[in-house]
């Protein structure tokens, strides 16, 4: 069973929130330079030329309040048409175009090349790029801060001042092994005559919604049928329901830290098994060395501290 990818990304997100830190900031610091200039006209963009994008530069001359130009730069996305599973690199773009006055540049053109096409195959060769989709920001973008400081985690400045988005998002295709990455597939494991215990399939909305990661290939298992069995004695699983994904889980990077860090094992053979009852968040599950059903505790998210009991003393 293959499933269409949905949302945003975990990482994507991630490359947003440094967007926003940036963007946030400085919106805070022109809101204080500007508070007395209220009564003043703001400046206007000027279209630019047929086939780019109006400029964000202010107008020159003795009443440009003294701004800056922002240097002039060009987006060029590398695509890749044939591959239906992978991230929409439209999401940087659109985040960079959104973001221009705040990052300090000027968004003079989007470009968009597939991965096949001459032109593509000059930038893969040229930049040693080595993942798709991705995009590069031509131009000045290297003599923005704010600029730099996005894409520093994420992206190199060439020796040409381009600056190449490196760390793309799961499903991306790998162009040294020629093979699409982040195709995870999973196993819902349950057990069938526990009409209790909660929906197996939860654990697919959380990784899809909250982190971003595509099921290609999934199926739901008894966990008493012999397949069942087996499973549990390989990966010495004591409770259900819960769910094993393969190993391309690793190709989102940071769900692969976060769940060695709180959800469950990567084992052996490279496949990752939920075990963390302690982030149920009020479930019914079944536990196969207890041979009962239990229910983990509600979570209380934003708890006060209790009052501390006063003891009067004679």
């Amino acid at each position: 069973m293959t499933s269409k990818k949905s949302g945003v990304p975990r990482n994507t997100r991630n490359f947003f929130f440094a967007f926003a830190v940036v963007v946030i900031g400085l919106l805070a610091v022109n809101a204080f330079l500007l508070s007395g200039l209220n009564d003043v006209q703001e400046p206007t963009a000027k279209p630019g030329p047929a086939g780019t994008l109006p400029s964000q530069n202010p107008p020159s001359g003795e009443d440009d309040y003294n701004i800056p130009s922002f240097p002039d730069v060009s987006i060029v996305e590398l695509r890749v048409d044939s591959c239906e599973e992978c991230y929409e690199v439209g999401w940087v773009t659109q985040s960079i175009v959104s973001s221009a006055q705040e990052l300090g540049v000027n968004v003079v053109s989007v470009e968009s090349y597939n991965l096949s096409s001459d032109e593509g195959q000059r930038l893969v060769g040229a930049y040693g790029i080595v993942s798709a989709p991705t995009l590069l920001v031509m131009g000045e973008g290297y003599k923005s801060e704010n600029m730099l400081t996005v894409f520093e985690d994420y992206g190199t400045v060439e020796s040409d001042g381009t600056i190449v988005l490196r760390s793309v998002y799961a499903p991306y295709w790998d162009l040294v092994n020629d093979r699409l990455r982040g195709n995870v597939s999973a196993v819902y494991l349950y057990k069938a005559d526990c009409a209790d215990c909660f929906d197996v399939l939860e654990h697919k909305d959380i990784l899809s919604n909250l982190y971003g990661v595509q099921i290609f290939d999934e199926k739901k298992v008894d966990s008493d049928s012999e397949e069942g069995v087996a499973l549990r004695e390989t990966y010495n699983i004591t409770w259900v329901p819960t769910i094993i994904l393969s190993s391309e889980l690793g190709d989102y990077p940071d769900m692969a830290y976060s769940w060695n860090q709180f959800f469950g094992t990567q084992e052996a053979d490279g496949k990752y098994v939920f075990r963390s009852r302690g982030v149920l968040n009020n479930k019914t599950y079944y536990d196969y060395e207890l041979n009962e059903t239990l229910t983990t505790l509600p979570i209380v998210y934003g708890a006060e501290e209790p009052e501390p009991t006063v003891v009067e003393l004679d």
